[in-house]
């Protein structure tokens, strides 16, 4: 290669490098990550924290902050409880006129070490309190899984308090999906609708889809926003 042509190449190379978007990790002698920034050519536009229990590997805060003016500012957060090294407690906060405010969180209960519960709450904001819109349960037979619930709830507005508007309940056989059965209340019509489903594909994905509306639900929408 001529010799214009590679220290051509080499200053593109060095004004895309300083141009695009980076991501820099510093990590701590016992190769966690402790800091993420987040970069826009030489401009740091974001950071996240992360704090751990003691020297084990299970978080405790992460901490996202961004730029205003000079200075880097929390905007949001997540907390992290655990019992006997499993994750019991999972919190989301935003930072509103630099008041952290808990948007939603999600707790898990354990039966020797496997999943038994997991509720999912969020905050109303009308109400200004948390409330469980959401139930996972697992039920087990000589440690197989033989039936999952999926519950979901909403407010009543008559009495304001937790209503169930679905019930989902899969069947496994030998450790797989047998089946679904679902009940849910129209909320136009408040008539009941069931449904079976025996496709444990399709059965799959009705699962991931819960499971993500129920995790995005539990974070807020300004959490998601921020």
């Amino acid at each position: 290669m001529p010799k214009y042509n590679f220290i051509l190449l080499f200053f593109l190379t060095l004004s895309l490098s300083c141009s695009g978007f980076r991501e820099i990790e510093k990590k701590d002698n016992l190769g966690r990550i402790t800091n993420m920034a987040f970069y826009n050519g030489n401009t740091l536009n974001r950071i996240e924290e992360m704090k751990y229990y003691g020297n084990s590997h299970n978080p405790s805060q992460v901490i996202y902050k961004k730029r205003a003016g000079m200075d880097m500012v929390p905007y949001k957060e997540e907390q992290f409880e655990f019992q006997n090294n499993n994750l019991s407690k999972l919190s989301f906060f935003i930072f509103r006129d630099s008041k952290k405010i808990n948007t939603g969180m999600i707790k898990y209960l354990y039966s020797d070490n496997k999943h038994n519960i997991i509720e999912y709450h969020s905050l109303n904001e009308g109400l200004n309190k948390m409330f469980i819109f959401g139930l996972d349960q697992y039920i087990y037979r000589d440690d197989t899984l033989i039936t999952r619930r999926l519950i979901e709830y909403d407010i009543n507005p008559e009495n304001n308090q937790p209503m169930q508007i679905g019930h989902f309940v899969i069947s496994y056989r030998d450790e797989k999906i047998e089946s679904m059965k679902l009940t849910i209340m129209d909320k136009d019509t408040k008539k009941i609708i069931e449904k079976y489903v025996k496709e444990s594909d399709l059965v799959l994905k009705k699962i991931e889809d819960i499971e993500d509306y129920y995790i995005q639900r539990s974070k807020g929408k300004e959490f998601i926003k921020k």
